[in-house]
């Protein structure tokens, strides 16, 4: 069971730092640097790099979740007990 949880500890880092690093270059490459051509063009009435700088890390985001595997039965349940302690279920 521990190299079963020392294996999904390590993807998800790895997972997790393959999120932040597409969340840098999406929100502060796209974003900021290259806002000044990217507001030439407008969607809505507003220029394009403001719906990359503010919205598009949260559809990354949203993407990337899609397509994580969920944790392991251990982890979800480790998870729900730490939420819903039994001493609070008790009437």
């Amino acid at each position: 069971m521990q190299d079963r949880l020392r294996n999904y500890y390590r993807g998800s880092v790895s997972i997790a730092a393959t999120c932040v690093t597409v969340l840098i270059i999406v929100t502060y490459v796209m974003g900021i640097f290259l806002a000044a051509s990217l507001n030439g063009f407008h969607i809505a009435g507003f220029p394009v790099g403001f719906w990359v700088a503010n919205l598009g890390s949260i559809w990354v985001a949203c993407l990337v979740s899609r397509f994580t595997a969920p944790p392991p039965e251990e982890i979800q349940e480790l998870v729900y007990s730490l939420r819903y302690p039994r001493e609070a279920l008790r009437p």
